[in-house]
């Protein structure tokens, strides 16, 4: 049995989606991603929690081009998907809001 990805995607608004995806192998989750974008002449993402870098972090990406990186040091993968897709579920548009995207009002 090899890896396994599954998707998720759901459109919060015409303007604004959140993906998702979990990876497995053998059961045990290997990697993971929780990210919100937002249709600015494109889809681009804004908030991104995932497992890159062999850390859970959160990446935002900012309408100004800025990044910043929060490294979630003690979570655990699945603790850092379950905050994540909590997060972005109940504050997608403070989240947004604070990365420079006032039009989602």
């Amino acid at each position: 049995m090899g890896q396994k990805s599954e998707w998720m995607q759901i459109v919060v608004w015409e303007k604004v989606q959140l993906r998702m995806r979990v990876e497995h192998e053998k059961g045990v989750m290997t990697d993971m991603m929780v990210q919100i974008e937002i249709n600015d002449e494109g889809w681009r993402p804004a908030i991104r929690y995932n497992y890159a870098h062999g850390k859970p972090h959160l990446d935002k990406m900012y309408k100004d081009g800025r990044k910043e990186k929060v490294w979630m040091e003690h979570k655990t993968l699945k603790e850092a998907m379950t905050l994540g897709y909590e997060n972005v579920k109940s504050n997608w548009r403070k989240l947004l809001w604070e990365c420079g995207y006032h039009e989602v009002d």
